[in-house]
This record gives C-alpha cells, structure tokens and sequence, in this order.
C-alpha cells in the first residue's frame, strides 16, 4: 500500500479543493469533496474526516477525536480556549455558528456558520481553530452533530475559560 497521494482515486476525498482564512484571520476553512452516492452504492455518501497519510494544516496531528451532540436549538458549548492543542470542526447534522476571538488582542468576535452537508452535496467545510483562539458553538437547529479532530486529548490544564457568549 502506497502511503503517498495521486496513486488512487479515492485520493481525491482526503485532500481540501479549497481553503481560506476567515474573515477576520482567526481561523481557516478548508472544503472537501463528498463521496457521493453511485449507482453501485446507492443511497449513501462517505465524508473523510482524517488521513494520516496528508497533513494539509502544518504541525497538526490528529491525537484526539470526539463528537458534540446538541439536541435543542440554542444550546452553547465552549467559551474556552487551549494554549496548546489545535481542533478542526466538522458539523455532521444541524447546523451551528462558532464563535472566535483572539484571547491576546481581545479584538472583534468573529461569527462563522457551519451546516452539515444536505443530501445529495458534493462538498463538506472544516473549520480549523487553532491554539489561542477562544471558541464556542451554538446550535442553530433542532439538534446538531459536530465532528472535532484535535492534537491533543482534552485536559483542565489545556482548557481556559473564556466567555464569548
């Protein structure tokens, strides 16, 4: 097995089409391509949330990874941040906004929404927060999933309170 990329068509699914920056600098979203439903696989679609054979955020290694589930809309989670670990955000059902602050400048909040994929998409967005940036989610739908990849497991000594909302 080839632990290199362009060997396998199935390739293309563990490599971002796209990235870019947030508006205001704090983190990065990257877009992935879906697996979507063929004929010899009718009515499913396959989301890669990890391949350790790429590493398309610099010094991130996935160590960590866990889901939040929210079942009722408006539900906060986070204000905190981590001085060392790093997460990407994944939202598998619902939808969420996520909330970002740099916790040194104390500068403007920056709002993101995320959305699971509707049946049928052909592309899925991450949200990388790196360490440093205080981060909460609230769920803007009737429940919510989200998928976080992290570099390091979750701690009290790594988990700062920060209150954003």
């Amino acid at each position: 097995m080839s632990n290199t990329f362009g060997y396998d068509g199935m390739d293309r699914f563990s490599r971002p089409i796209s990235s870019k920056k947030t508006n205001k600098g704090l983190g990065s979203i990257y877009v992935f391509n879906i697996r979507t439903p063929s004929k010899s696989k009718p009515g499913r679609s396959v989301i890669v949330l990890s391949d350790d054979r790429l590493q398309y955020i610099k010094g991130f290694v996935a160590r960590y990874a866990y889901v939040v589930k929210m079942w009722k809309n408006g539900v906060v989670a986070g204000n905190h941040y981590h001085k060392e670990k790093n997460e990407i955000f994944t939202v598998l059902s619902g939808k969420v906004y996520i909330n970002l602050q740099d916790v040194f400048t104390r500068g403007c909040i920056e709002r993101i929404v995320l959305s699971a994929p509707k049946e049928q998409e052909d592309t899925v967005s991450m949200l990388y927060v790196p360490a440093g940036v205080a981060h909460s989610m609230a769920c803007m739908s009737d429940t919510a999933i989200v998928h976080i990849l992290a570099t390091h497991p979750n701690t009290n000594k790594d988990e700062f309170k920060f209150e954003i909302i």
